[in-house]
């Protein structure tokens, strides 16, 4: 079973609409050594950024709840590379066909 906890959010505005495809996002994932996650996303085209540190202050998930989730992570990355190379592939094909 897996459980989703809300950790926080942000609003990223003035991103002008594009088609699909066009719009490039690149968001970013850090966990530091104090175990604070830092989530930044950019905007390739216009450059527009936001930003937030999520911190365990409100004591959301215990050390064993984050080292088990850890675990998973790793256990899909294989499956998680293999999703994002048939989503950059159907990219590929639709902006070589303009679909």
């Amino acid at each position: 079973m897996i459980t989703t906890c809300m950790l926080g959010q942000f609003v990223v505005s003035g991103i002008p609409p594009a088609s699909r495809g066009v719009g490039k996002l690149i968001v970013c994932l850090d966990l530091d050594i104090d175990d604070i996650l830092n989530v930044s996303v950019t905007e390739k085209t216009t450059g527009v950024k936001g930003k937030i540190d999520i911190t365990n202050d409100k004591w959301r998930l215990s050390n064993e709840e984050v080292e088990r989730m850890a675990q998973e992570a790793k256990s899909y990355k294989v499956e998680d590379d293999d999703h994002m190379k048939k989503v950059m592939a159907k990219l590929s094909i639709n902006q070589n066909f303009n679909i």
